[in-house]
């Protein structure tokens, strides 16, 4: 299996993160994202094998993982105190190439202060936590 990288950029009100994942081993349905991004934040695992700052401090500040709801061809990591809108690209053959992670829309009484310092770096670029 191979892995990949997304690029840190902003696009628009999106701000996408780094996050490696793996690449399905043979074509699949959109159905099988959904998987992999729940098994991704559950774990914590990038396809490195290696643990994910950005998840964990993701769950610190929005509370515990509840699960990934399908909205049209994007998701949403949905938590206690909000969620995170994200974004998958497919090869030609169905599988996952990447997928990045947006601005999250906080649900609950939550301070950008209150993220951990690496995490409130990039909060500070998503608009509508200002």
């Amino acid at each position: 299996m191979k892995s990949y990288l997304v690029c840190l950029s902003v696009a628009i009100n999106l701000m996408w993160m780094a996050m490696p994942i793996k690449i399905l081993a043979n074509p699949q349905t959109k159905v099988d994202a959904k998987v992999a991004l729940d098994r991704s934040i559950k774990s914590n695992l990038g396809s490195n094998g290696k643990h994910q700052p950005l998840i964990v401090n993701l769950k610190q500040w929005l509370g515990n993982y509840q699960k990934i709801q399908s909205e049209g061809s994007n998701y949403l990591a949905i938590f206690d105190r909000g969620s995170v809108p994200i974004s998958v690209q497919f090869k030609n053959d169905g599988s996952i190439e990447s997928y990045g992670m947006g601005c999250p829309i906080v649900t609950k009484s939550l301070s950008v202060s209150q993220a951990h310092p690496n995490l409130k770096k990039l909060l500070s670029k998503c608009p509508n936590l200002k």
